[in-house]
């Protein structure tokens, strides 16, 4: 299983692939060495991200996360 983490873009280098490109080497890497699927986390509201991903064919949500803090 390959994992994408923490993918980061310079908001000066967006929109010109090179995320996309990145990927996609490292999804061909992660084939040739046994992986049959991938997964990912990204925030709800990280719009530029969930973009970049469903670009991809990452288009199915498996569940969504919810966190608590205590009180003060």
């Amino acid at each position: 299983m390959l994992c994408f983490e923490s993918v980061v873009t310079d908001e000066r280098r967006r929109r010109q692939g090179l995320s996309r490109r990145v990927l996609a080497a490292l999804a061909e890497w992660a084939a040739r060495n046994g992986a049959t699927g991938a997964t990912l986390q990204v925030e709800a509201d990280n719009t530029p991200g969930r973009t970049l991903y469903r670009s991809i064919g990452m288009t199915t949500e498996l569940h969504r996360y919810h966190y608590r803090r205590a009180p003060g």
